[in-house]
């Protein structure tokens, strides 16, 4: 069985800014993304099938929630996980959430990210940077105040996302901020929300994320562990490496 999205209540999106928060390096998107959906207290309104998922259920305020799923509402879908995707899953869960973000004729696709930066402890202002897929994307990196990765390898879904954007013609913004590579990492999270915060749509208060780091390290400490394991399954650590120049 494939990767599939089930639309639980009908939501009719209109032109929606789809933004992606799945675990990844320092948990930069995944903290990112649950700010955002408590902030903007959103409904979850779609989630994904998969026999390639783990067989679990999340049990939140005495309710059973989908591990991995979709929050929002006309004009705003953020896909969030509190799972790290299987590496055996990547591939099909890319590319079917390419098809469903593709049907909802999206204004834009967000990925938020971490790139794993070795100085991190002595750096208190994480850099972002961008990776857009076509000019329209370009232009909004520009518009967040976000300067380019020139050089660097991306690895898993997020990678995979940004590929079959610019394959199906699909705009889509990378932003990756500095962070710690096995370590949840809430002030670059923080950092990515500060640049975001310049859309009206996804206009938040980072200042209490800030506050409360400390706690928010320790609430997703076990959600780390686990996404440490995948990511050394499809060889994160690639991103410490810079690519073989061009002569």
């Amino acid at each position: 069985m494939s990767v599939s999205v089930e639309e639980l209540e009908g939501i009719a999106f209109e032109h929606p800014l789809v933004v992606e928060g799945l675990p990844d390096v320092g948990l930069v998107g995944t903290i990112a993304i649950v700010h955002l959906i408590t902030s903007k207290k959103l409904k979850q309104v779609a989630r994904f099938e998969s026999d390639l998922l783990p067989p679990l259920a999340v049990i939140r305020d005495g309710a059973i929630r989908d591990p991995v799923s979709i929050y929002g509402d006309a004009k705003l879908a953020l896909i969030s996980s509190d799972i790290p995707i299987p590496a055996n899953a990547t591939y099909d869960f890319a590319r079917e959430t390419l098809r469903w973000i593709q049907s909802k004729n999206p204004e834009i696709l967000i990925l938020m990210g971490g790139l794993p930066d070795p100085d991190r402890v002595d750096n208190e202002d994480p850099i972002v940077l961008g990776v857009p897929t076509d000019t329209k994307a370009k232009g909004l990196m520009d518009r967040l105040g976000v300067e380019p990765l020139e050089n660097g390898f991306l690895v898993g879904p997020k990678a995979l996302l940004l590929k079959e954007s610019k394959r199906l013609g699909v705009s889509a913004l990378g932003l990756f901020a500095q962070s710690y590579y096995n370590y949840p990492d809430p002030g670059a999270s923080a950092k990515v929300l500060q640049h975001l915060s310049k859309l009206d749509v996804l206009k938040v208060d980072v200042e209490s994320l800030i506050k409360k780091a400390e706690e928010v390290r320790l609430s997703y400490r076990e959600l780390m562990r686990r996404t440490e394991g995948e990511m050394g399954r499809i060889g994160k650590s690639k991103e410490y490496e810079a690519p073989i120049p061009l002569v």
